[in-house]
């Protein structure tokens, strides 16, 4: 898929067709989805440390960069904090539980992709997650928590076979809390 051209690094501009959009949009939803694999890999006691490791490296591919913010609730306090995403996702590693069972569902986009000033096109996916942490085989902490998730469509350029192009790719940006309930 090719939109039309501009220069990057002047944030004019692009239009996109009503099917690029669709495309687009369907890859947000994959990219959040995705996350949300990664999710429950990384929060998983019994999976190995190295898998771990590969899957946060795996997720930090999906983000527009590494200063991105995920935004956390608990119904244990009443403020919400937010880390840059390696340190969440390093958190989530290596949560006190004996076990995590973190389910990410239902993610959909609910603002279509709209144009920035910045020529990169700017969308929100919504997304709930149930988590689960055991002690000794039972659940003493549970919640389901409504997140959005921006998500950026922008263009970078490639060398393929010494030939500059322009390549289009939508990434994963700010993930906040909406609503964090008990389950």
């Amino acid at each position: 898929m090719t939109a039309s051209t501009s220069d990057i690094s002047s944030g004019e501009a692009v239009e996109l067709s009503a099917e690029q959009k669709t495309h687009f949009e369907q890859m947000a939803e994959v990219k959040a989805n995705d996350f949300g694999k990664y999710l429950n890999i990384i929060s998983d006691k019994k999976e190995d440390e190295e898998d771990k490791l590969y899957a946060i490296e795996g997720a930090m591919k999906l983000f527009i960069d590494d200063s991105v913010k995920i935004e956390v609730s608990s119904m244990n306090r009443e403020q919400k904090r937010q880390f840059l995403v390696p340190e969440y996702l390093n958190r989530l590693r290596m949560l006190p539980y004996d076990d995590v069972k973190l389910t990410w569902m239902n993610a959909q986009l609910v603002s279509r992709l709209r144009p920035g000033q910045d020529g990169k096109w700017y969308g929100v996916i919504a997304a709930r997650q149930l988590f689960r942490g055991y002690i000794d085989n039972k659940i003493v902490y549970q919640d389901v928590t409504d997140k959005n998730m921006e998500v950026v469509l922008m263009r970078y350029e490639v060398f393929d076979e010494g030939v500059k192009k322009q390549k289009w790719d939508v990434f994963l940006s700010d993930i906040g809390v909406q609503q964090t309930r008990e389950k």
